[in-house]
């Protein structure tokens, strides 16, 4: 039997202290957009950062990977998608995709 899959998207719209003088996502906002998405997942779950600290848990990020796929500009809206992964391990695993709303495309994972 297939797990379902947990899977949150939320929307974010590029401000302009986010892009570099190209006018294009400075590449170290991503993994800010990653975390935005986490937050937002785990509001929609019920898996808040209070609610993990609230129970004496830790979640320390432990691991960061991520690849550029076509560049966000000042004004775009983004879909952030967050998938929770099942491990059987006691850990807390993500994987994500930023689409650019306007054209459907991937611009990070």
């Amino acid at each position: 039997m297939e797990k379902k899959q947990l899977v949150h998207r939320t929307e974010i719209i590029i401000r302009f202290s986010e892009v570099d003088s190209m006018g294009i996502v400075w590449h170290g906002n991503y993994a800010k957009f990653f975390e935005d998405g986490r937050e937002a997942f785990g509001k929609a779950h019920g898996l808040s950062y209070l609610d993990v600290y609230a129970n004496k848990h830790l979640t320390p990020l432990v691991k960061l990977d991520f690849a550029y796929k076509t560049p966000l500009e000042y004004g775009d809206s983004a879909i952030i998608e967050t998938r929770y992964i099942d491990h059987e391990a006691a850990k807390i695993h993500f994987e994500y995709t930023i689409f650019n709303k306007k054209n459907n495309q991937v611009a990070a994972t």
